[in-house]
C-alpha cells in the first residue's frame, strides 16, 4: 500500500512539474480560484480569470496573441479545449496550406470570452471569437464556433441554443438578485432571448 501511495504522489508531483501553470503566471487570477492538473497553456499570460472560477483537469489553451477571459462564478469540466486562432483558409495561390500554418501566415487570433454564472460540461471545445452569455450552460463534448446568449441551454457540434434556462420573469428577478442596478441586463434584451426562437 506504501508504494502505491507513494507512486501516486510521485506522479502528481510529476505533472505539476510537466504541466508547470500555476495562477501567479496568468494574467490575473481573482480570488477562489480551483485550478486542477494537468492544464496545458503556451502562453498564460493571455489568461485572465475573475474570482470563483474551478477548472477541472484537462484544460487546453491554445493560443499566441487572443486572449481567454473567464469571468465569475465559472464552472468548467474536465478536458476544456479553447482555441484564440485560427490558421489561414486561403493561402497565396504559390504557398502549400500546411506552409501557411507551420508560419502562421495569415493567422487570425482573436479573443474567448466566457461570462458570468456559465457552466461548461465535459470535453468541450471553444474556438476563436466566441462570447459565452451570462448565466449559460453548455452541454458536454459540443464544439462552440458562435456567441452563445445569456441564459441558454447550448450543446452539439456546432454547439446550438436548445432552450432559455429560466422565464423571462425569473431571468428578470435573478438579475435583480445577483447583480447591480448598472450591471443588469435591460427589459428589451431579455425580451430578446425569447423573440429571437
Amino acid at each position: 500500500m506504501k508504494i502505491v501511495s507513494k507512486l501516486h504522489h510521485m506522479i502528481g508531483t510529476l505533472k505539476s512539474l510537466y504541466y508547470n501553470i500555476d495562477k501567479e503566471s496568468l494574467a490575473t487570477c481573482g480570488e477562489n480560484v480551483i485550478l486542477e492538473y494537468p492544464i496545458k497553456i503556451n502562453h498564460p499570460q493571455n489568461v485572465y480569470l475573475g474570482n470563483d472560477v474551478a477548472i477541472r483537469g484537462g484544460l487546453t489553451v491554445i493560443s499566441h496573441t487572443g486572449k481567454l477571459i473567464i469571468k465569475d462564478h465559472v464552472g468548467i469540466s474536465q478536458s476544456l479545449t479553447v482555441v484564440t486562432g485560427n490558421h489561414t483558409t486561403k493561402p497565396p495561390l504559390n504557398t502549400w496550406q500546411v506552409d501557411c500554418n507551420h508560419s502562421g501566415l495569415g493567422d487570425k487570433e482573436s479573443d474567448v470570452i466566457i461570462e458570468n454564472d456559465v457552466w461548461i460540461g465535459i470535453n468541450v471545445t471553444i474556438m476563436p471569437n466566441v462570447k459565452i452569455g451570462r448565466g449559460s450552460i453548455i452541454g458536454a463534448c459540443s464544439v462552440v464556433t458562435k456567441d452563445i446568449p445569456p441564459y441558454s441551454i447550448a450543446v452539439g457540434n456546432p454547439c446550438k441554443v436548445i432552450r432559455v434556462k429560466f422565464t423571462k420573469d425569473e431571468i428578470i428577478e435573478r438579475e435583480k438578485i445577483l447583480y447591480p442596478e448598472g450591471e443588469r441586463l435591460d427589459f428589451a434584451y431579455i425580451n430578446s432571448l425569447f423573440h429571437n426562437k
